[in-house]
């Protein structure tokens, strides 16, 4: 192969130069002319292709901003963005942007979020660099995407509309009496940050609070009451299976509590593997179900479920529990 008179420089200039959005001369074919490699020439050529490089590096400042509007992009962006109806228009009172830097951390969730959603907005420049923005429940991710590049995050945001304390009926950083019923039980998975994924269950009950329950990798088993983004890892979750938990069968937070308090005890004999992780949600999720005789997993097949359910007795539910009591 020979040997290119350009160095790496000058090659990443040109290429940038001709970029298929931009300058797509490949159908010139043997016809095509190269510009002038003269010092001058190429200096003058450097000089405009970092005036463009600025007023990209501008445009993602202002996407990844909350002051950045899909109805109003505003003429850093195609004018073809903004609707010729919408050209004056505010963004819409729905809410207002709260920055979410943690969530920088969870690139892994994110992506495979994004791998499965379809953006609520998605435009090209005339670089073919593309702007994406999707939405999570009250989560709102944006990302970007050079000509030929991989999609990056750039920014997360939680869409406000209610404050913390009016978040799941006002029950923030309150906590459940043990004697309250769960009414509702949801196993989630998601995807953990060094790969892999992460179970974890939500608990409902009667009085309005949310539960999270979980086992980490460090073998903790942890419990928190109605956390604050609750609503937004949700949102970035796939639910695994749900439960509504009649008078018929269900169990109390003290109950879904004394296995969470049994697997604390047991933290430090070492991390917890996968399905160990998995299994824990299982239980709870079984205990929470008043399903005390048997545990059984999301990921089986109806078949084997049936199977699984014909083994297993119902726990005491709240009609008898109540009856006893």
């Amino acid at each position: 192969r020979q040997a290119s008179p350009l160095g790496d420089g000058e090659r990443g200039l040109l290429q940038k130069v001709f970029n298929p959005h931009l300058s797509d001369r490949r159908a010139d074919g043997e016809r095509f002319q190269p510009p002038p490699t003269g010092a001058a020439y190429l200096q003058r050529l450097q000089e405009l292709v970092q005036a463009e490089e600025e007023v990209r590096q501008r445009r993602k400042a202002l996407f990844f901003s909350a002051g950045f509007s899909r109805h109003n992009a505003g003429p850093l962006f195609p004018s073809s963005w903004t609707s010729s109806f919408q050209g004056q228009a505010a963004a819409p009172a729905d809410g207002r942007l709260q920055a979410r830097d943690d969530y920088h951390g969870h690139s892994a969730a994110l992506k495979a979020a994004l791998a499965q959603a379809a953006p609520e907005f998605d435009e090209r420049a005339e670089d073919g660099a593309r702007f994406r923005i999707y939405r999570f429940g009250n989560l709102e991710v944006r990302t970007t995407q050079e000509h030929g590049g991989d999609e990056d995050v750039g920014a997360v945001f939680s869409l406000r509309t209610r404050s913390p304390m009016q978040a799941w009926g006002g029950k923030f950083n309150q906590s459940a009496r043990g004697d309250e019923w769960i009414i509702k039980v949801v196993e989630y998975v998601e995807a953990a940050a060094g790969g892999g994924r992460q179970c974890f269950v939500v608990l409902e009950t009667e009085d309005g609070h949310a539960i999270v329950t979980e086992k980490l990798p460090d073998g903790m088993a942890t419990w928190q009451e109605n956390p604050e983004d609750l609503e937004d890892r949700c949102a970035l979750a796939k639910v695994v299976r749900s439960e509504e938990c009649s008078d018929d069968w269900g169990a109390q937070v003290r109950d879904v509590r004394g296995y969470q308090m049994q697997e604390t005890r047991a933290f430090g004999r070492g991390l917890a593997s996968p399905d160990a992780r998995e299994r824990y949600s299982q239980l709870v999720y079984c205990a929470a179900a008043g399903k005390a005789e048997g545990i059984t997993s999301g990921y089986m097949t109806k078949k084997q479920l049936e199977f699984t359910r014909r083994g297993a007795g119902r726990g005491q539910g709240h009609a008898a529990r109540r009856a006893a009591a």
